[in-house]
């Protein structure tokens, strides 16, 4: 069997550490790389097949939005979970909206954290409790039966692609179409979901356990 190999970018040697003995829970084979900033994470591990990225949200002197276009530019087969202290839901919905494959607070719990990175290695995305919070209010939602019976198949296939973290770019080639005709597929699921953006998706879909017919 292949070992993961697990990829944590973070100034702070001790959290790395502790990231590297919790990571023990959740593969047995795991070879663990680890980056103190991105620039040093593509120097060191460009070549390598990395399946799962942890990126902090704050690494000082760079920019968090600059990282994360970095990382899935040079990284784009793996998954890319933020995991920050920050816990503001706008700040959070922003970095959701760069297409990453989870949030994860620092305050997490280490079982919280574990189960967050199955899902994701699954193929799904984690979003925090205070994303699902915060976007609660919106009584105007369709239902799980609205969606599916007015989503054409090809919608839901681009749909499907989107929340699990592809960006546009992406999902054109894994489905041979161009970038105009994914947008237009996304922005009619948008309509039927009642939401504006990827982020606002996700959420209306986790909620409702909207998932891969």
């Amino acid at each position: 069997m292949k070992a993961m190999n697990i990829l944590a970018i973070d100034d702070h040697v001790l959290f790395r550490s502790g990231l590297r003995l919790l990571l023990t829970d959740l593969d047995s084979e795991i070879t663990f790389h680890e980056a103190s900033d991105v620039a040093d994470a593509v120097r060191s591990c460009a070549d390598t097949n990395i399946d799962l990225i942890l990126l902090d949200f704050y690494i000082p002197g760079t920019d968090h939005e600059n990282n994360i276009a970095t990382v899935r530019k040079n990284f784009s087969d793996s998954r890319l979970v933020i995991v920050s202290s920050e816990e503001r839901p706008d700040k959070i919905i922003r970095t959701l909206d760069l297409g990453v494959a989870g949030f994860i607070p620092k305050s997490s719990t280490p079982d919280l954290l574990i189960a967050a990175l199955k899902l994701i290695l699954a193929g799904g995305v984690y979003l925090p409790p205070q994303i699902l919070v915060h976007t609660d209010s919106n009584s105007q939602e369709p239902t799980k039966v609205d969606i599916l019976e007015n989503l054409s198949a090809r919608q839901r296939e681009v749909l499907f692609l989107a929340m699990d973290g592809n960006v546009n770019k992406i999902i054109a080639r894994k489905l041979d179409l161009s970038v105009g005709t994914v947008k237009a597929h996304l922005s009619a699921a948008y309509r039927v979901l009642g939401v504006e953006n990827r982020t606002q998706a996700l959420c209306v879909a986790s909620q409702l356990e909207l998932q891969k017919q």
